[in-house]
């Protein structure tokens, strides 16, 4: 803690690390390969199939499901735009490369023993490239398609994609949820009752990022890093004991009214780089809050 009284200067610009994902348009058709493998509309044979397994949801929900692929549901763009938001520029280098790499034929015979770019193949055979990387006994080729994969399920299934897929068949729900017996996230205004109803009256905070148009000096007892479980505490405490304290938090703040339900759109305004943070190996990804709150915001319902 501090005694003594510390000042801040806040200046008008912050130089910001920006990402960016520069694809060729070669290797932006191969991304829109995988995805449309990975996510892939079902033959009739698996269509049928799924009918026969998914007894008791509405039957038209289901064939939208089977006959979307990630292009219908804008996964490749909202992959691009992602990766190119929040992941740093050596990793952007990396997915670039690899993508360049499979657009090519050199390249595809070198990873795959193929002669053709990956855009070409059919659905078989770029199903069995895929299933090579899984099951490669060379870490990088695995770690690749891990990522790959966790980026383009979470853009298919995470999103609220209904306005732009053309198979969605009642403009009230998503067929991607319905067909898996998920009608969405409830409407505001019935969160907003059923908190009212528990108690959970929302606390209003104020922000002094509106107040500074320009260079400015101000004055505090305590400056306090993050608002998550610690260091809310802290500022708590002292704060009583009459100091005063500037918290300082690098993501937004977000009310209630702010926040959609939806699981992609909490990944991204409320986790460390929209949720795409891992381990060196991609073995343990790292769900880190990076919000008004910080872990507190986003574990709360975890104890």
């Amino acid at each position: 803690a501090c005694s003594r009284s510390r000042q801040l200067v806040f200046h008008e610009s912050l130089l910001l690390g920006m990402s960016g994902l520069a694809l060729s348009e070669a290797a932006r058709r191969t991304l829109v390969a995988i995805c449309d493998t990975i996510i892939g509309r079902l033959s009739e044979e698996e269509e049928r199939d799924l009918l026969r397994y998914k007894t008791g949801v509405d039957e038209a929900q289901v064939r939208a499901y089977c006959r979307s692929s990630a292009s219908d549901l804008g996964v490749p763009q909202a992959f691009e735009a992602k990766v190119a938001r929040f992941v740093p520029p050596d990793k952007c280098a990396e997915i670039a490369t690899l993508l360049s790499t499979m657009s090519s034929r050199p390249g595809m015979f070198a990873l795959f023993g193929k002669l053709r770019p990956f855009f070409e193949l059919s659905r078989q055979d770029r199903e069995a490239c895929l299933k090579c990387l899984a099951t490669s006994s060379i870490g990088l080729k695995r770690k690749a398609l891990l990522a790959l994969k966790g980026v383009i399920a979470t853009q298919a299934f995470g999103r609220d994609a209904r306005q732009v897929n053309p198979h969605n068949v009642d403009p009230s729900k998503n067929s991607m949820w319905a067909a898996l017996g998920y009608d969405g996230p409830a409407p505001a205004d019935q969160v907003r009752e059923a908190a009212s109803a528990a108690g959970r009256d929302e606390f209003m905070f104020s922000m002094i990022n509106a107040t500074i148009s320009r260079d400015t000096v101000l004055s505090y007892d305590v400056v306090i890093v993050g608002s998550g479980c610690g260091g809310a505490v802290a500022a708590a405490e002292l704060a009583r004991a009459g100091k005063r304290v500037l918290v300082l938090e690098k993501g937004g703040y977000r009310t209630r009214a702010e926040m959609t339900g939806v699981e992609g759109d909490a990944m991204d305004s409320l986790y460390e780089r929209g949720a795409l943070m891992s381990t060196e190996d991609t073995s343990v990804l790292l769900m880190a809050g990076s919000t008004f709150g910080g872990g507190s915001a986003v574990n709360w319902g975890c104890s």
